[in-house]
């Protein structure tokens, strides 16, 4: 009875003259005279309260994360590319790194003009970025023996993790290899039966007869 008495009072303009309330304002609270939204009314909506500010959010945590991406890109003077960069720039890149990494940077410039021959025509001639960096940071290479600035950032370049693929892949054998049966693993056991699952041959390939 209160609800139909309720909804009699909208039709009424004194029956909610008590609380100064018009019936149309009573009408839309309770859901009747609702809008009619239109779907480009909805797409504008949902586009300023929901896209725009989640799309804002994601630009600034990725910044946040990215931050050091002008870091990343100095390593550049390392490989072959740098040879086709302008001086200013390579110098720039190099007191970046200097910065960061190593001290004085006045070391590091003088090893940049030496190892860039052998860019051009020496030991590091016809190499990729990769394959230079790893003959640079090699203890076992005259690299770096004639360039011990640039061999330690050859190998800070090497460690850094391009993403996080290889990090999630071990927690993700470490989970398969220890399990509930064999949460006794530990050290340099556990190393190295994750080791085996990562980088050892097949099953049907590998020398259990010889191991």
């Amino acid at each position: 009875m209160l609800v139909m008495h309720s909804r009699l009072d909208l039709d009424d303009p004194a029956g909610l003259g008590a609380f100064e309330i018009s019936h149309e304002e009573e009408r839309g609270r309770r859901g009747r005279g609702q809008v009619e939204y239109t779907r480009d009314m909805l797409w504008s909506r949902f586009r300023t309260q929901v896209m725009e500010p989640y799309l804002d959010g994601l630009l600034d945590s990725l910044d946040r994360r990215l931050q050091n991406l002008g870091i990343i890109r100095a390593f550049h003077v390392l490989g072959p590319k740098a040879l086709k960069e302008d001086d200013a720039v390579v110098t720039e890149d190099l007191k970046k790194l200097s910065k960061k990494f190593l001290q004085p940077e006045t070391t590091l410039l003088q090893e940049w003009s030496s190892y860039k021959q052998h860019l051009l025509t020496g030991a590091f001639k016809d190499m990729d970025q990769v394959t230079t960096m790893e003959k640079l940071s090699s203890q076992n290479d005259e690299g770096a023996q004639l360039y011990p600035s640039l061999s330690q950032l050859a190998a800070i370049a090497l460690t850094v993790p391009i993403s996080s693929v290889n990090c999630e892949r071990d927690f993700s054998t470490m989970n398969r290899v220890k399990t509930d049966l064999r949460n006794r693993l530990q050290g340099d056991h556990l190393a190295a039966c994750m080791l085996l699952s990562i980088s050892g041959p097949p099953l049907g390939e590998f020398p259990y007869i010889r191991t």
